[in-house]
């Protein structure tokens, strides 16, 4: 009897009809769970203006974490390209239908905000300078969502 388990239950071959769905999964997978918490991080409170006039509250962002990712990413030139190319995937799916503004968000909570913050993908930008001061909880991701997508414009 080869290709039975020390069990007695025979393997399920790939290219079968009930693999893999012929044993439901409990686990969630990690994207899911990262991607629940992120929906719920309280949306930042904008920071009081230094005038009585302006209605800004950073530099005309919502705050100085806001700003700063902006000012981290968009300063440079290969950071900017960067950006281009998540415009441009951001706008393929806007153009189908299958634009998700929570899930692009969750995009750049995971991938943008950690390369301004000197994490993950950053070795791959020579001219970046970080800065680890970046608290991704205070971010506004629809600022800089909106900022992505008027690259260009």
């Amino acid at each position: 009897m080869a290709n039975v388990h020390k069990s007695g239950i025979p393997p399920i071959p790939p290219n079968s009809p009930e693999f893999p769905h012929s044993y439901p999964s409990t686990r969630v997978p990690k994207t899911q769970t990262a991607f629940a918490k992120f929906l719920q991080i309280p949306k930042p409170e904008r920071t009081p203006p230094r005038n009585p006039g302006d209605v800004s509250g950073y530099n005309g962002w919502t705050n100085w974490d806001t700003w700063a990712t902006n000012l981290v990413l968009m300063n440079e030139q290969d950071t900017y390209n960067w950006l281009k190319e998540w415009k441009a995937n951001f706008e393929r799916k806007i153009k189908s239908g299958r634009f998700d503004r929570d899930a692009a968000k969750f995009a750049i909570f995971r991938y943008i905000v950690p390369v301004a913050r000197g994490k993950g993908m950053a070795k791959r930008f020579k001219d970046l300078t970080p800065d680890v001061r970046i608290d991704p909880k205070m971010v506004d991701y629809d600022e800089i969502l909106d900022a992505i997508l008027e690259i260009g414009k």
